[in-house]
């Protein structure tokens, strides 16, 4: 992901686990980083333990 490649993950696979790293390699790069979900509750949820 880090490298711009599209990851597919099946639900409890641990994609909030696993999308930390990227992002944080982004940003010590100062690449822009865009963490997309379409729910609402697993966003919020998700953004307070990241």
């Amino acid at each position: 992901m880090h490298k711009g490649i599209i990851t597919e993950m099946k639900t409890g696979e641990g994609k909030t686990l696993v999308a930390v790293a990227p992002v944080y390699l982004n940003a010590l790069e100062g690449k822009g980083v865009h963490v997309v979900t379409v729910n609402d509750y697993l966003a919020s949820r998700d953004s307070d333990w990241m």
